[in-house]
């Protein structure tokens, strides 16, 4: 009986601990989350899957506009580039309407991408 009332004492100690704010040590506090905007429109993405971010901070994908698309429905929606503060806006493909950047490098800056017409 002993052995049970010590088990639930812990656990129960272990989640009040738990459940407590604050910082854990093992949390990094040097990154912090930034809002990158769009270029008018609701949503702005990145690739999960690839190098979306470099050490320097640049960040790529892709964003919409508030202009629709006249072939689809759905809205102009160009790949950018933001870095440092600035998000720039990448090339459509004449009379496309969906361009994407899926990754860069740390190396010499390239961004690789798709885009449909």
């Amino acid at each position: 009986m002993k052995s049970r009332t010590l088990t639930c004492i812990t656990a129960m100690t272990l989640f009040a601990v738990l459940a407590l704010p604050g910082e854990l040590a093992a949390q990094h506090t040097r990154y912090k989350l930034i809002d990158i905007g769009t270029f008018g429109g609701p949503t702005s993405q990145t690739n999960g899957e690839s190098v979306v971010i470099t050490n320097e901070g640049t960040v790529v994908g892709g964003a919409d506009t508030s202009t629709p698309c006249p072939y689809f429905s759905g809205l102009i929606s160009p790949a950018f580039k933001w870095q440092n503060g600035v998000m720039t806006e990448l090339a459509l493909l004449p009379g496309g309407c969906f361009s994407f950047a899926g990754a860069t490098n740390s190396h010499d800056g390239l961004i690789v991408g798709g885009a449909a017409v």
